[in-house]
């Protein structure tokens, strides 16, 4: 299982180094498709939270993204994530 420090460092690597795929995630695969702006903001074993801007909204909206498969580690979330990404690009 992910522990809080890992969590916060994918989260941190996420949002910094990947934040094409992190708003690819909202509007691809959530179907936020007008989103301008998302943030990882939690990661859990089958989930996601992404905090996500909308055209023409004027709150944000918060919204979990189911992953395709458990995470149980740091190799875990990395080969999700690069498979979410992925298949949101796909989506494109």
């Amino acid at each position: 299982m992910l522990d809080d420090l890992d969590k916060h460092a994918i989260i941190a690597h996420m949002n910094t180094d990947h934040a094409d795929a992190v708003l690819l995630y909202a509007q691809m695969l959530a179907g936020y498709v007008g989103a301008q702006t998302a943030v990882l903001e939690r990661l859990e074993e089958t989930s996601m939270a992404l905090r996500v801007e909308v055209l023409g909204s004027a709150d944000p909206i918060l919204l979990e993204v189911a992953l395709p498969e458990a995470i149980r580690s740091s190799a875990d979330a990395r080969r999700v994530l690069i498979k979410l990404a992925r298949q949101a690009r796909d989506l494109r």
